[in-house]
């Protein structure tokens, strides 16, 4: 800080000096305010922003949660549906196979009705089986 001169001493000069020096001081001074106050608006918006992500973390861990519930109980079906898929594809094969044997059989029976039979059940069970595999 620098010696004061009494009132009575100061000169023209040295009283536009410090009036130009407080001109200063207040510029500067609204200079601050305008970085604080943009600064405020910016931490504020931050809140905002914070306070909304938080608001949809706590959405997705609550649809998280429902979705873990969820599949553990629909983990169960699946399962017994895979297995029933399992069991009638080998049902499915194990009816190509007879018909298999139906042919088989038609070429080695001498009986010319036993011969139309096993060719006729023979035909009719693949043609249900491929028909039932085509709406799937």
């Amino acid at each position: 800080m620098t010696d004061r001169i009494p009132l009575d001493d100061m000169t023209d000069d040295a009283l536009d000096q410090l009036c130009a020096e407080l001109a200063e001081a207040r510029a500067e001074q609204d200079r601050f305010r305008t970085m604080y106050d943009a600064s405020e608006a910016r931490v504020n918006d931050l809140i905002e922003e914070r306070d909304k992500l938080d608001g949809q973390l706590t959405t997705m861990t609550d649809v998280a949660r429902s979705n873990r519930r969820h599949v553990r109980e629909i983990v169960p079906e699946l399962e017994t549906a895979t297995q029933r898929a399992e069991r009638a594809e080998a049902a499915i094969e194990r009816v190509r196979a007879f018909a298999d044997l139906l042919d088989h059989l038609y070429n080695i029976t001498a009986s010319a009705p036993d011969r139309r039979l096993y060719r006729c059940v023979a035909t009719d069970l693949r043609a249900r089986l491929d028909e039932q595999q085509e709406q799937t």
